[in-house]
């Protein structure tokens, strides 16, 4: 982020590497993705692998283009699966309803 100076928090995160990677949306970086959702898995010392596997895979979901055409076709069913995980909640200024009564706490 400010340049590596030692500290971990000057260190980029690996989301950072996969966005930068996926916006390149031509066949080297393809062929690097699918890589890394090949070999990722069989990691055995990393503890936010699955994090890190379902950030590469959303964002090859959210970025289509002609080269990640066959990866999309791959990851189809793990995307679908993130997808419904989500939730959304609309937030409406009609749909909240907020008690702005007040409560007496006594201890």
């Amino acid at each position: 982020r400010d340049g590596f100076s030692g500290y971990i928090a000057d260190r980029a995160d690996p989301e950072d590497f996969i966005k930068a990677l996926v916006m390149q949306q031509n066949d080297r970086s393809a062929m690097l993705l699918d890589t890394m959702l090949n070999r990722l898995p069989l990691q055995t010392c990393m503890p936010d692998k699955e994090s890190i596997i379902n950030e590469i895979i959303m964002e090859i979901w959210e970025h289509p283009c002609s080269a990640y055409s066959s990866l999309r076709e791959k990851i189809k069913p793990k995307a679908n699966e993130i997808l419904k995980r989500r939730i959304s909640i609309p937030v409406e200024p009609y749909d909240i309803q907020i008690d702005t009564t007040k409560e007496n706490i006594r201890w």
